[in-house]
Parts: C-alpha cells; sequence; structure tokens
C-alpha cells in the first residue's frame, strides 16, 4: 500500500510538473538566471553637455518637424536602411510629408540611451541596452510602468496583471492594430497596448562626434 500511495504522489507531481512545464518551456525571453527578466530605462545623455544640448536642438526640429534643421543635425551620408539606401536626400524624402517618420523619431530621441564610446551614443536604450543573451527578434520591452495585461484586446476587458519595465515575448505584434499579444516570463499571455511594447529591432538611432560636431549617423530598423 505504502509503494502504491507513493507512486501514485509521483504520477500527480509528474502531471502537475507536465501541465506548468509548457507555460514557460521554449520561451527565449527568460533563462536560467531570470525567470522574470527586466529592462529598466537609461539616459546618459547628460553626462555629455555637449551631445545633451545637441540632441535637446534636435528634439525642438522635430517638434517644429523642421525638415532643414534635421537635415542639418545629420550627417550627409546618414545610413537608413540594410541596404544601399542613405544620404540626406533620401532622409528628406522620408520624412516629407510623413507624420509617422516624425512621430518615431521622437519616440526613439525620448527613450534614453547610452554611450558606446566617448564618441558614439545609441538611441534609445531598448536598443543600446538590450541584454544579448535573450533574442532580439521574439522579445521586446514594457517601457512602463504598472502596464496592464488585458485578457482580450480591448479596453474593457478583464486586467490580467499588470508589470513594470518586463521583457516578455512578443506572440503577435500590434502591426497595423493597437494592441500586442504578449507572454510574460511565467507563461500568463494577454494582450498590451501597443504604445507600451517595444522591440529592440525597432527603429533606433546612430549619433558620431565627427569633427567636433555631433550629427545623427543613421536611424534604421530591423537587422
Amino acid at each position: 500500500m505504502k509503494i502504491f500511495i507513493a507512486l501514485a504522489l509521483a504520477v500527480v507531481v509528474g502531471l502537475r510538473a507536465a501541465a506548468e512545464q509548457p507555460r514557460t518551456a521554449n520561451n527565449p525571453c527568460v533563462d536560467d538566471r531570470n525567470r522574470h527578466p527586466r529592462l529598466l530605462p537609461v539616459d546618459e545623455a547628460p553626462s555629455k553637455s555637449d551631445f545633451f544640448n545637441y540632441r535637446a536642438r534636435l528634439q525642438m526640429a522635430v517638434e517644429r518637424r523642421d525638415i532643414d534643421a534635421l537635415i542639418e543635425a545629420s550627417d550627409p551620408g546618414i545610413r537608413l536602411g540594410f541596404d544601399a539606401s542613405g544620404g540626406t536626400d533620401t532622409l528628406r524624402k522620408r520624412f516629407a510629408g510623413r507624420s509617422e517618420s516624425w512621430d518615431e523619431l521622437r519616440a526613439v530621441l525620448s527613450r534614453g540611451g547610452r554611450f558606446t564610446s566617448p564618441s558614439s551614443f545609441a538611441a534609445p536604450y531598448v536598443y543600446s541596452n538590450w541584454p544579448e543573451r535573450l533574442d532580439s527578434f521574439e522579445c521586446a520591452a514594457v517601457t512602463g510602468t504598472r502596464v496592464r495585461l488585458r485578457s482580450e484586446p480591448r479596453l474593457d476587458a478583464p486586467i490580467v496583471t499588470s508589470v513594470s519595465h518586463s521583457i516578455v515575448r512578443m506572440i503577435e505584434p500590434a502591426g497595423d492594430q493597437l494592441w500586442s499579444r504578449v507572454q510574460l516570463g511565467d507563461g500568463q499571455m494577454g494582450y498590451m497596448w501597443h504604445a507600451y511594447v517595444r522591440s529592440p529591432v525597432d527603429y533606433r538611432a546612430l549619433f558620431n562626434l565627427t569633427g567636433g560636431r555631433w550629427r545623427m549617423t543613421a536611424f534604421v530598423a530591423g537587422d
């Protein structure tokens, strides 16, 4: 009888483990060291006044949608893709009359970043501070505090939980929609408002100090 009870308990424990395993198994956004990874905001720009002032001027130009000021702040050979696209003529065409380009650059500049060398800065922090051990295509960062995970993609849907600056698995990107379907490190799934979920391979900007001046040398997305 004791042997039978022990075997029965072992089966129950095994079934429970099997039921729980899929919640985090094969999740590329967690690892053995940290089942609940986070990515806290970082902004090193204030540590260098010349770059900080340059970025502030660029942000004001973006708010005005001043294409000439944007061109002035950019390198003549600015890289705009992973093909041969680039240069200020292409930059002008990409931003002229396209609000989505201005909005994307505004978002990049507003989300901090870090110096990769004394003469190089990368923004936003989601790109420049991304942990290399986590997949940069399947994972994304929650860029706010107490961001609500909802059971359905609508504002009146029940709240599953709230998280702050967590790294999540991107199950279904927002695309043209307003919601992203994500999975947390503990296996819970749901929908988050797209503005609070950012992939490290979304648009990012690189800046370099050349000839005594800071310039934007790349504005790219993807890999």
